[in-house]
């Protein structure tokens, strides 16, 4: 009997080793808090994301791996871009939270927003209305907006079709300057404005 146990223990230890170590280095499972990627992800949506999608580096586990970890040049093992449309989890240095938003430009794009239209390298971005939309935000209040679908075009020719929610085309944010991506850098959004 007590060996039958012994044994059952080691399993239980082995295999949360397993689960932890799958979860800490590999894939990250996350809560949506906010309403910022809807229609896409909800509120209270929980999902699981992959940690080395585009590379891992020395911060990709749960915990800040130290310097010189990954020996490559850039600290990163198989590194590349993520593509428009793709949606990604990011964390800030010194942020308690990671973020979630769509890749909307590119190293080398321009991004700026007129009238709360997306123009992508100066051209306007098509969008197709879809209808009316509600939501309660998070003070419980009902939020009337309009769905739109965006045809955003993918570094592969195709066109990376999603939702956005647009409460009117007039709001501060909705006017701005001309944004040039940096080279090895992206830029995202995610905000329902």
């Amino acid at each position: 009997m007590r060996r039958a146990v012994l044994e059952w223990g080691r399993f239980i230890l082995i295999w949360g080793a397993c689960v932890l170590s799958f979860r800490a280095f590999a894939f990250g499972s996350y809560y949506v808090p906010s309403e910022s990627m809807l229609p896409t992800l909800a509120v209270g949506d929980h999902f699981i994301a992959a940690k080395y999608a585009y590379g891992y580096s020395r911060h990709s586990p749960d915990f800040t791996l130290p310097e010189g970890t990954i020996p490559t040049a850039d600290g990163r093992l198989l590194p590349h871009l993520p593509q428009r449309g793709d949606i990604v989890v990011l964390k800030p240095e010194d942020a308690k939270d990671a973020l979630v938003k769509r890749v909307i430009g590119l190293p080398g794009d321009t991004v700026q927003l007129i009238q709360g239209r997306l123009v992508l390298n100066g051209q306007l971005i098509a969008r197709h209305e879809t209808g009316a939309y509600d939501y309660r935000d998070d003070h419980g209040r009902t939020v009337h907006v309009t769905e739109y679908v965006e045809d955003l075009p993918a570094t592969d020719g195709t066109l990376a079709r999603h939702a956005v929610l647009q409460r009117g085309d007039d709001g501060p944010a909705d006017n701005t300057g001309v944004y040039t991506v940096p080279a090895g850098t992206v830029f995202l959004m995610g905000a329902t404005a």
